[in-house]
């Protein structure tokens, strides 16, 4: 699950450096939590702007995963999201639209009763804005396309923490991608199941949040929405 197996992978040996900052702070200091997911499976169908039937089991998954967590774990060190976000890219005559982002949020957002917001994907001055306005011990979780995912990481890591792109392959092996995500302009570029995470601090709710651990784990999906 995203909640369990997700961390297991890649930041098992990172949450201890997270745990002891969190129970280091002073009473001053403050953390909230940012993870950034790819929004779920696309085909070669540049016409098609919706998730994949593998997509939507994904989006499922995560609303599964996430939706019936009700204790704190590696993917969401403070306890479940208190807020949603994805992105919308309308399309124009030059530009293609894309409604996967928010599809992949949906279900999540029904089940947890909490709103999806929604920002232009292209809009990283917003994001920063958004990110900024978080109350601490707060959890964002954020659906976009993964060429952007670096920037919106970078507006609120100056520390240069976190990669500048998104990783071509998830090198996951517990289940292999759909032969159609390859098909698409980026070749071999078929990394859905990665989740970057930013630990945010501050040290007086007048400063801005700043990144201080970066750590990257895979949420587990199986293909279905009901894998373990």
């Amino acid at each position: 699950r995203v909640v369990a197996s997700a961390a297991r992978l890649a930041v098992r040996t990172l949450m201890w450096p997270v745990s002891l900052l969190l129970l280091s702070a002073s009473a001053q200091q403050q953390f909230a939590v940012v993870n950034l997911i790819r929004h779920g499976e696309r085909n070669n169908n540049h016409s098609d702007i919706h998730l994949t039937h593998e997509g939507r089991h994904r989006a499922a998954y995560i609303a599964r995963c996430v939706g019936e967590a009700r204790h704190r774990t590696m993917a969401f060190p403070l306890g479940p999201p208190t807020k949603l976000l994805a992105s919308e890219r309308p399309g124009s005559a030059t530009k293609k639209a894309s409604n996967r982002p928010i599809e992949t949020l949906e279900p999540l957002s029904a089940k947890m009763g909490i709103p999806l917001d929604l920002l232009h994907f292209k809009d990283i001055n917003e994001f920063d804005n958004y990110v900024h306005s978080m109350q601490p011990g707060s959890t964002l979780l954020v659906s976009w396309q993964h060429k952007k995912i670096a920037k919106l990481a970078a507006s609120v890591d100056p520390g240069g923490l976190s990669p500048d792109r998104w990783p071509y392959e998830c090198n996951f092996t517990q289940w292999s991608e759909p032969g159609y995500t390859t098909e698409v302009e980026d070749a071999i570029d078929n990394c859905y199941d990665v989740i970057w995470q930013l630990l945010l601090w501050r040290a007086s709710p007048t400063d801005r949040w700043r990144t201080r651990v970066f750590s990257m784990m895979h949420m587990g999906f199986g293909g279905t929405a009901d894998a373990p």
